[in-house]
């Protein structure tokens, strides 16, 4: 099937279709190199390429997982596995899934929507869908979502400290 041909299947998904799918996107994922996904995935087949800021529900589940991944969920809400291409995560909210590999794609999976959507070919949202593929990971690993390691350390002079 084509983008096109999933929109018009009319198979709106819900969430017993979107765990389902979403399982089976992440498996392939997990398991095809970057080149083979790319030349026929199932995935890349049946989706449909978006901007996030046209996609009416799709900029407010990048939100929803962000929050999902600052909320220390369980593995049944975050699941991750390193693959032949990076790591895969599979992330269940109340009505959407995401399946994303670190580097791409970034798949969404929106209850009441026919089609699987990419969203990672929306350069204006390339900074976010890093960080918040980073954010599930960790989470799904059971670590704080964000390494504060990496973090610079603040200045250690300025107008907020005091001078003696």
């Amino acid at each position: 099937m084509t983008g096109g041909q999933a929109e018009r299947s009319g198979a709106v998904m819900d969430r017993a279709r979107r765990e389902v799918l979403g399982s089976a996107l992440a498996t392939e994922m997990t398991h095809l190199s970057a080149a083979l996904w790319n030349q026929g995935a199932r995935g890349r087949l049946e989706s449909v390429a978006v901007d996030i800021d046209k996609q009416p529900g799709a900029a407010d589940v990048i939100a929803d997982a962000f929050d999902l991944a600052y909320s220390r969920p369980s593995a049944e809400l975050v699941r991750v596995s390193n693959g032949a291409a990076g790591v895969v995560v599979l992330a269940h909210g109340p009505s959407w899934s995401v399946v994303a590999r670190s580097g791409g794609p970034v798949l969404l999976l929106i209850n009441g929507t026919a089609a699987v959507l990419r969203v990672d070919l929306d350069f204006s949202w390339q900074m976010e869908l890093k960080a918040l593929v980073s954010a599930l990971v960790r989470a799904g690993r059971g670590l704080p979502p964000v390494d504060e390691s990496l973090s610079p350390p603040p200045p250690s002079d300025g107008p907020w400290r005091s001078r003696r």
